[in-house]
């Protein structure tokens, strides 16, 4: 709340009485306005709190075998509460069914007096829709795209004023370009093979879907060869592919391992918990919003459902395989 300080009463009682001395009438009326004030301002704050966000990493190694997931545990929620955002532990991968979940990171929780945007809620609804119309057979594609188009309508609903807010709170995130989350949805699709479908919903300024907010799905298929997907807060890891030179890029474990992992067969789920661990290990000090333990462990393999194997606590995740 933005007081004009000339409309301000004196705080000091001498010069408050020095100043006037109001009748009962006045003071009663001074009491309801205070009660009104006080209103107003509950009412405003419901206007766009609380908003979600988190930074968190997911390390998913797909091929036709199995599914691997490992996640950081770190949660931060954002809202016009406090100044900074507020840290917990938090399991960040959710059972959407026996052979699908979906985990998501970036600005994934919006609540605003026109509209409420969850992004894990709106999941979980589709998915208990499409499994109702279709029995066990919905396709992960549709389930994907339907996300997509579900947040994305119920982003354009919101004000030019609180877009702008949202714009400004994407730029904290370590999104990348436009982005304003992405979900990743793993699992087992209808015709029985390993999939992740991503999607990315993001700022459209082009207004290219006939709004201020789109989406687009990829589709990754579990083959022979092993298929290394990192979402969140990559950075870190990105660089040792990139650089050698890099703190990741240096290790003789991560060298020994990325000049195997493609040509021979390796552990997903040890590759998964491994890379995470490092991530943390080598986070920057000076991050606002860092990536933390535990570190959660999942597989869901061909044959089978989605299990939760691991829950890792610093100083126990499994080194890298090679």
């Amino acid at each position: 709340m933005i007081r004009d300080r000339s409309t301000q009463q004196p705080e000091d009682a001498n010069d408050y009485a020095a100043a006037f001395t109001p009748s009962r009438k006045t003071r009663l009326r001074d009491c309801r306005i205070k009660q009104l004030l006080t209103v107003l301002v509950a009412l405003s704050a419901l206007i766009f709190v609380p908003i979600s966000a988190d930074a968190t990493l997911y390390v998913i190694v797909l091929d036709e075998r199995e599914i691997a997931i490992a996640s950081d545990g770190k949660w931060l929620t954002a809202s016009s509460e406090h100044s900074t955002p507020m840290s917990k532990i938090q399991e960040k991968v959710i059972r959407l069914g026996p052979r699908l979940a979906v985990m998501c990171d970036g600005l994934t929780e919006i609540d605003t007096s026109r509209v409420k945007i969850h992004a894990a809620d709106v999941a979980k609804q589709l998915n208990y829709e499409h499994r109702s119309d279709r029995g066990s057979h919905q396709s992960m594609a549709v389930l994907a795209g339907a996300f997509g188009q579900i947040m994305s309508e119920r982003l354009n609903q919101l004000s030019p004023e609180q877009r702008k807010q949202i714009s400004l709170i994407r730029q904290q995130l370590a999104t990348p370009g436009q982005q304003l989350l992405e979900c990743e949805f793993a699992g087992r699709d209808a015709d029985n093979k390993l999939k992740i479908e991503t999607v990315d919903v993001f700022a459209d300024s082009s207004g290219g879907q006939g709004g201020y907010f789109g989406y687009q799905v990829d589709q990754s298929v579990g083959a022979d060869s092993p298929r290394l997907i990192l979402s969140g807060e990559v950075t870190n890891l990105k660089a040792p592919f990139e650089d050698n030179l890099s703190p990741l890029g240096s290790l003789p474990s991560f060298q020994q391992w990325r000049s195997s992992f493609q040509s021979r067969r390796l552990s997903p789920v040890a590759t998964a918990e491994a890379l995470v661990d490092l991530a943390i290990k080598y986070s920057p000090q000076s991050s606002a919003d860092p990536i933390g333990y535990p570190i959660y462990v999942y597989r869901l393999g061909a044959i089978g459902g989605l299990t939760r194997l691991r829950v890792v606590s610093r100083g126990h995740a499994v080194p890298l395989p090679h």
